[in-house]
């Protein structure tokens, strides 16, 4: 019987400690939507090489003499990196792609003065290989609407294959994102969506 206080008093600590331990409604909230945010945008690394070989793969199938051969750019990989974690599916503004060549030219090389762009996105759980060559091959289905000879589209836009298939592009440098919501410049909106976003230098 005489153990009965002492315990009385051991729970009733325990719980005060529990309770300055334990977060508030409100805090438990904030808690929850800070995690949530941190996990709304997960990066999907991607391998050099896959990014390398499937560009040289693509860009080997038109019939030019003067075609690169393009190599890995950790510098246009971390200004992707920048943009895809936007999670707005477009391409980058005029004002800040000259802010962003600008950091190029002035800390690398004048061949990063400017830079091009391909974006894709889609729902699909792809690993880092699949969602490259998905990509590229859909950017490449727009040559059925390029026209060679002048290098126009036949009907729509054939900007991506155009990009892609870009003669004089050295470096490229892609990442991409599972974005929880990926925004369109239309105001739709994909839930859970992978953006890839490549860039490439423009001589």
């Amino acid at each position: 019987m005489e153990m009965a206080p002492i315990i009385l008093v051991y729970l009733f600590y325990s719980m005060v400690g529990m309770a300055h331990l334990a977060p508030i409604d409100g805090e438990l909230q904030e808690f929850f939507v800070h995690h949530r945010v941190k996990r709304a945008k997960v990066e999907l690394p991607l391998d050099i090489f896959d990014v390398t070989r499937w560009h040289n793969y693509f860009r080997r199938k038109p019939i030019a003499s003067d075609m690169e051969h393009v190599h890995h750019s950790q510098v246009l990989a971390d200004r992707a990196l920048w943009w895809a974690r936007k999670c707005r599916f477009d391409y980058v503004p005029p004002e800040d792609h000259r802010a962003r060549g600008d950091i190029l030219r002035t800390t690398l090389s004048p061949l990063f003065a400017t830079y091009g762009q391909n974006i894709y996105h889609t729902s699909k759980l792809l690993g880092d290989n699949e969602l490259i060559r998905e990509a590229l091959s859909s950017w490449y289905d727009e040559s059925r609407v390029y026209l060679p000879d002048d290098a126009t589209c036949l009907i729509g836009s054939c900007r991506l294959y155009k990009q892609l298939m870009w003669a004089s592009v050295q470096a490229v440098g892609c990442a991409a994102i599972r974005c929880d919501r990926l925004r369109d410049p239309f105001g739709n909106n994909y839930a859970n969506e992978l953006f890839l976003v490549c860039n490439y230098n423009r001589q």
